[in-house]
């Protein structure tokens, strides 16, 4: 069976999919967010990096307050996100950055780019959209828990 109906379909149905922003400002946008209670920054910083590096993410850069990781995309960002005539891979790129809104708390704020390398022509890159946005709220929520518990680092 052919994955052109099914792409098809997939297609026109994704943009009603799309993350929508709730309208709080741009401190609360992104694919998910959630407001960690504490001030050690430190801490938040590495109980990211401890869940997306066991979620298979490579760590690759922190800049002011980003952390930036990637890995590449399985077997549904392929279904999703692949170009029919390019068979490179698809790379997912999350960028999860930390804002601190005083009290002792910060809102951590998670965004993801997906991307394909083209036929010599440089990346080609993506928002993602709605799907596997369910994953990348589980993943904060866990270094939320894991703030929140003491166990980072």
């Amino acid at each position: 069976m052919s994955k052109l109906p099914i792409l098809i379909l997939l297609a026109a149905t994704l943009p009603a999919c799309s993350t929508k922003y709730s309208g709080q400002g741009d401190e609360a946008r992104g694919l998910s967010s959630v407001v960690i209670k504490s001030g050690d920054r430190y801490a938040i910083e590495e109980a990211i990096t401890d869940t997306f590096v066991e979620d298979g993410f490579r760590y690759s850069r922190s800049v002011g307050n980003t952390i930036t990781f990637h890995k590449v995309g399985k077997r549904n960002a392929e279904f999703a996100y692949s170009d029919l005539t390019n068979s490179n891979d698809i790379w997912i790129e999350t960028t999860v950055t930390i804002a601190g809104m005083g009290d002792e708390a910060h809102r951590v704020r998670c965004d993801v780019k997906i991307s394909q390398a083209d036929r010599g022509m440089g990346y080609d890159r993506q928002k993602a959209m709605f799907v596997g946005k369910m994953g990348y709220v589980a993943l904060i929520k866990k270094a939320k828990k894991r703030v929140e518990r003491g166990e980072y680092g």
